[in-house]
């Protein structure tokens, strides 16, 4: 069995059935998780781009479908690799059986970005000026 943790924004609102017909509840949902992969030419970041099918059953799955498109989550699950064929070309499906999760972020709030930090010279700094401005 193969184990699965990583954060990833939702594509797009959850889908979850109603439990109230006598079924388990589940829902279905998409991550984007996106991983740094080193500097373009002109020095800015570059990242790739990875999209994970999701599952997830009874209370999980109830829980989960309160989220929206753009939410931060951070999935814990089994993975599981599927082929399908179309027009002679292979594609590989990435899926997962969430088990644990967490929100990490809401679409409305922006994930926090690390700043590069201001560096003050202290030693050129005069006594009546203010060096953390």
């Amino acid at each position: 069995m193969l184990r699965l943790s990583c954060v990833g924004r939702l594509v797009r609102d959850v889908k979850c059935n109603d439990p109230a017909d006598g079924k388990k509840a589940c829902a279905t949902f998409s991550l984007v998780v996106s991983e740094y992969a080193g500097s373009n030419p002109d020095g800015t970041p570059k990242y790739e781009s990875t999209f994970l099918n999701c599952k997830a059953f009874d209370r999980t799955a109830t829980a989960i479908a309160r989220c929206v498109k753009g939410d931060v989550l951070e999935v814990h699950g089994n993975v599981k690799v599927d082929m399908w064929e179309k027009e002679g070309k292979f594609t590989p499906s990435l899926n997962c059986v969430v088990r644990e999760w967490e929100k990490v972020a809401s679409a409305s709030v922006p994930v926090e970005k690390k700043e590069t930090p201001t560096v003050v010279d202290t030693t050129t700094a005069g006594d009546d000026e203010d060096i953390f401005n």
